[in-house]
């Protein structure tokens, strides 16, 4: 009987244990005061943004940074953006001319 009562308690504090941690996860969740967007337009690009229309359906955004007589054109891959080369772009756009463009559906 002693054994079942332990395990009792066990269980117990074993769900307890879980809920408490689940709630304080949640209030430290760090993608709660990420600021909300209604479209890729809204979002603020560290450079300034160009668009192009390609088709009736297709866009492309873009930035064009710096002169120089060699150009390094920025392609980002899935699950990134332009603004993942913001770095590279700074240091190099004063000897580069840097385009960097966002694949369709990203911006």
């Amino acid at each position: 009987m002693k054994t079942i009562q332990h395990i009792s308690i066990l269980l117990f504090l074993s769900a307890l244990t879980l809920v408490c941690n689940t709630n304080a996860y949640s209030q430290m969740n760090p993608l709660i005061n990420l600021p909300e967007y209604a479209s890729f337009d809204d979002i603020p690009y560290p450079f300034e943004l160009h668009k192009v229309q390609l088709s009736n359906e297709v866009n492309l955004a873009y930035v064009d940074e710096g002169t120089g007589k060699e150009t390094i054109i920025f392609i980002h891959g899935l699950g990134s953006y332009l603004p993942a080369w913001k770095k590279n772009i700074e240091v190099l756009r004063n000897d580069y001319r840097c385009i960097a463009i966002d694949l369709p559906g990203y911006g």
